[in-house]
């Protein structure tokens, strides 16, 4: 692999059962809209984002209260931990 993705490697390099991610780019067009498989080609000719299962876009997940933050402030480790603690999660290895 090389540009954007050349620092990840493929889950059929992994030397683990269970690999982990050590780091993750992402850029401003993350996040913003999802492509349907048809987007990707011929081959996906039809498969429309209605065709796309709704399990597809939302997974478990939990909410931290960092509403202590000001508007502009950023989020530090520590107001997650302390987020963590308060709401009893535990989500940090």
């Amino acid at each position: 692999m090389s540009g954007f993705f050349k620092n990840l490697c493929p889950l059929t390099e992994a030397k683990t059962v269970s690999p982990i991610v050590n780091a993750i780019q992402l850029t401003e067009h993350t996040g913003t809209h999802v492509d349907a498989f048809n987007h990707f080609g011929i081959p996906f000719t039809g498969k429309s984002i209605d065709t796309m299962p709704l399990e597809m876009f939302y997974t478990e997940a939990i909410c931290l209260d960092t509403s202590d933050k000001g508007l502009l402030d950023l989020i530090e480790i520590d107001d997650i931990l302390k987020a963590e603690k308060k709401s009893g999660e535990k989500i940090s290895v």
